[in-house]
C-alpha cells in the first residue's frame, strides 16, 4: 500500500525484449520531494526502467502507480500532462532557435488549451519565469543566441531548465552529465541543487557516475541485470559487498 508521501510506485514491473529480460519484477517507490539516484553498470536496465515510467516502452508485466492512480497503459503525452517529464540523455533542443524561444516553446507546450495559449502569448509573467530559470542555469546573458551555438554542457543545462519550466511533479533525468568534463559536471551539481532548493521537484536521476550522484542524492537504488540489487544511502551502497563486486569493481 502506498503512503500519502509516495508519488510513484511500481509493482512487479517487467520489460522483455524477446528473450532478454531488461527489467525483472521490480518493486520500487519514489517519495514526494526526494531525489533518487538510479545507478548500476552498463546494461543494468536503468534507462529501460526510466522509459517504462515515462511511457516510451510498454510494460510486459506489472503496474505503475502515479499519485495513487494506475498509469501503466497511459500514453507518454498523457503522462507528461500529469506531470511526469523526462530529460533525455541526448539533448533535444531546437538548435536554430534562440535560447529564449526554446524556453517559450517548452512552457507553451504544457498549456492545456488554446485559450490558455492565447492568454499567455503576451504574458510577461512567462518571460519573468524564463529569466529566473535562465539565471539558475547561468544562460540569461546568452538568451538571444541560437541553442546550436552553446557548448554541450550548456545545451544540457538549457534542456534541464526547459523541463523544469513545465512545473513537473516528477522529473526524470537520463545521465544528465553524459559527455561533460569535470567542471561542467560540478556546475550541473550546482544547477540541480538550486532547482531542488527553489522548486522541491521530485527527481529520478539515472547515472553511472557515483561521485556525481552522491552529490545530488543520498537515496540510491542499484540495478543489476534488470533487478534491484541494493537500496539505501550513499554510505549503505558504498559498503554493500554485492555492489562493490558488480558495480564498483571490487573483489
Amino acid at each position: 500500500m502506498s503512503s500519502a508521501d509516495t508519488i510513484l510506485e511500481t509493482q512487479g514491473l517487467t520489460k522483455e525484449f524477446g528473450n532478454l529480460v531488461a527489467v525483472d519484477d521490480v518493486d520500487f517507490t519514489i517519495e514526494r520531494g526526494s531525489t533518487v539516484g538510479l545507478i548500476g553498470p552498463n546494461g543494468a536496465g536503468k534507462t529501460t526502467f526510466q522509459s517504462l515510467l515515462s511511457g516510451e516502452h510498454a510494460a510486459t508485466e506489472g503496474s505503475i502507480l502515479f499519485e495513487g492512480d494506475e498509469i501503466t497503459g497511459t500514453d507518454p503525452y498523457r503522462r507528461a500532462r500529469m506531470g511526469i517529464i523526462k530529460k533525455f540523455q541526448v539533448t533535444r533542443v531546437y538548435g536554430s532557435e534562440s535560447i529564449l524561444e526554446n524556453m517559450r516553446m517548452a512552457m507553451h507546450g504544457r498549456l492545456s488549451s488554446t485559450a490558455e495559449l492565447l492568454r499567455s502569448h503576451d504574458d510577461s509573467a512567462l518571460d519573468d519565469r524564463i529569466h529566473e530559470l535562465l539565471d539558475v542555469a547561468n544562460l540569461r546573458h546568452k538568451k538571444h543566441e541560437n541553442a546550436e551555438n552553446l557548448s554541450h554542457g550548456e545545451q544540457q543545462w538549457l534542456e534541464i531548465v526547459m523541463a523544469v519550466s513545465t512545473d513537473p511533479k516528477l522529473l526524470l533525468l537520463d545521465e544528465p552529465t553524459s559527455g561533460m568534463g569535470p567542471q561542467e559536471t560540478n556546475e550541473t551539481v550546482d544547477l540541480l541543487r538550486t532547482i531542488k532548493e527553489e522548486t522541491e521537484t521530485t527527481m529520478l536521476v539515472v547515472e553511472h557516475d557515483m561521485d556525481f550522484i552522491q552529490k545530488v542524492s543520498n537515496n540510491l537504488t542499484v540495478l543489476h541485470h534488470g533487478e534491484i540489487l541494493a537500496q539505501g544511502t550513499v554510505e549503505d551502497i558504498q559498503n554493500n559487498d554485492k555492489v562493490q563486486e558488480v558495480y564498483l569493481g571490487r573483489e
